[in-house]
């Protein structure tokens, strides 16, 4: 009989918590309160002596010898974390090092799940439905497999819940001090300065009388590598996407662009209408890049 066995006051207490971001979501790992199977060939029934589980129709022969960090298996088979541990939809940073004497690891986000990664290594995935939130760390043939590091982080989305009305603009006139003095000459810019008045906002809209967007300042680390997705609709001859006020172009028009921050000149979003129109963002994900 498949049977899967688990901890399960430890399931609870995570299903209950929920999966917080920041930490390593496998801290304090133990393969002993991992899934295995045992070796029963009966078929699960529930009282009614009806079939749960046809143990014929799963192909998969779990670890035994299993340790704190090492399992064996005398097959395709392996340990499993139960659905749950991370989130759909979100981006995680899987890290994994050891030996096997199997032929290889495979490591997917479920039991049939999608392959994160073959062999040792850093990954980096995105779950796609609640299925595929469990981890199954799989010898690809009898072996042992002993891990030495094993973390498990999210990847924070640095846009998640954006809202434009919170975002800077920019002003079509000069700023002056109290004195008169001009602060910024915006016809020393080749981008615009826009004033409120000429650029209504949502939380996810923005409309402009020219060439000019919306701003976020110092949203990204130097030195670091990122992906940026955004889609959405506008009535402007297109979009741009820059690391800052004027500077590197990330992109243009809605897609995936990935991008490196080269100096703290460098660490903005700027979303901008190439001329007079209304852009209405309905994704937008930035995320740190392997």
């Amino acid at each position: 009989m498949l049977t899967i066995l688990n901890t399960l006051s430890s399931r609870l207490i995570r299903l209950a918590t929920g999966v917080s971001s920041g930490g390593d979501l496998l801290d304090g790992w133990d393969f002993r309160t991992w899934g295995s199977v045992n070796t029963d060939t009966s078929d699960w029934v529930d009282h009614l002596g009806l079939s749960i589980v046809d143990h014929t129709a799963t192909p998969i022969i779990f670890a035994h010898s299993t340790t704190q960090n090492s399992f064996q298996t005398s097959g395709v088979g392996g340990v499993y974390f139960w659905s749950g541990l991370t989130q759909a939809s979100k981006t995680y940073r899987l890290t994994i090092s050891g030996t096997t004497t199997a032929s290889g690891i495979t490591i997917l986000d479920g039991l049939t799940g999608s392959v994160i990664g073959t062999g040792f290594g850093t990954y980096q995935y995105v779950p796609t439905a609640f299925d595929n939130t469990s981890l199954y760390i799989r010898n690809d043939s009898a072996g042992k497999t002993v891990v030495t590091t094993l973390t498990l982080v999210e990847i924070p989305d640095l846009t998640e819940g954006y809202d434009f009305t919170l975002w800077d603009t920019f002003l079509t006139e000069d700023w002056l001090d109290q004195a008169g003095g001009t602060i910024v000459d915006q016809s020393a810019t080749v981008l615009e300065f826009f004033k409120e008045t000429d650029l209504l906002r949502t939380a996810t809209t923005f409309t402009t009388t020219e060439n000019g967007g919306v701003y976020k300042d110092a949203i990204t680390e130097v030195g670091e590598s990122y992906d940026l997705i955004i889609a959405g609709t506008t009535s402007a001859s297109g979009i741009t996407i820059y690391d800052g006020s004027t500077s590197t172009i990330i992109g243009t028009g809605f897609g995936t662009f990935t991008f490196t921050v080269t100096n703290s000149f460098h660490d903005s979003i700027f979303i901008s209408n190439d001329d007079a129109g209304t852009t209405e963002i309905t994704t937008l994900i930035l995320r740190e890049n392997l």
